[in-house]
């Protein structure tokens, strides 16, 4: 039983070594705060930061699915918030972004422009909801539409979809009808034999389609789309 006990020990000690050290070797730290819940992912020696995202994560996904994107893109000079929701739900606190906001300003950080807000499913569709009612200077959807009762054609900031060809709960029709409530400018992009799972790092959910690329091909493309986007819209 001792020698049990010894061996999670340092394989837990392991896990959390290396994870450290890997954020070390790229310069970035995490930070965690309670008051609003959210974790602060930046590169620590960015002394101007080209914006603030705010990341809202899919329904009963824990947040920690979502670091790998705020790692990534925290190395090209962005403030990444990724929030906590009750019981992982964004519909039960759809307007925590303003608090995060809030939160980092009083604390003395700054970046340029209004934050640039979006997520996952349920949370990109709670993003969307916020951004209807909130000046941001973005927004972000992955295999996400806005709710039924949203319009944000009118919006003049920088929208990105992005969806999956194999997605089984965001289905590529849903998304499309979607997109109708949505900037006629806005970017849209198709991953092409993605699923909805692959968004994050959460296993694979029921009722999803079968993929045709690996999780690390959906994840490239991601985060080369998104930064096309970052980079065109928020120097």
């Amino acid at each position: 039983m001792v020698k049990k006990s010894l061996s999670v020990i340092l394989i837990v000690f392991f896990v959390l070594f290396f994870s450290f050290s890997a954020l070390a070797q790229e310069n970035l730290a995490r930070e965690t705060f309670s008051r609003p819940p959210f974790t602060l992912i930046f590169q620590q020696e960015t002394e101007h930061f080209r914006g603030l995202l705010i990341f809202y994560p899919g329904g009963r996904v824990n947040p920690e699915a979502y670091f790998w994107f705020g790692e990534k893109i925290a190395q090209h000079d962005f403030l990444v918030a990724v929030v906590d929701f009750p019981f992982n739900l964004g519909v039960l606190a759809p307007n925590r972004a303003r608090a995060v906001h809030r939160f980092l300003l009083n604390e003395g950080w700054s970046w340029e422009g209004q934050p640039i807000i979006g997520g996952h499913s349920l949370g990109g569709a709670m993003a969307a909801r916020f951004a209807d009612n909130n000046p941001v200077g973005g927004l972000f959807l992955w295999a996400a539409y806005p709710p039924s009762w949203t319009d944000l054609t009118d919006a003049e900031f920088p929208v990105l979809v992005l969806m999956a060809e194999n997605d089984g709960l965001a289905t590529t029709k849903d998304v499309e009808k979607g997109i109708t409530q949505l900037p006629p400018q806005s970017r849209v992009h198709l991953i092409q034999g993605g699923i909805h799972s692959f968004f994050g790092r959460y296993g694979l959910q029921k009722g999803d389609g079968e993929p045709e690329i690996t999780p690390e091909e959906q994840e490239t493309q991601i985060f080369e789309v998104m930064f096309e986007f970052l980079k065109d819209n928020f120097k």
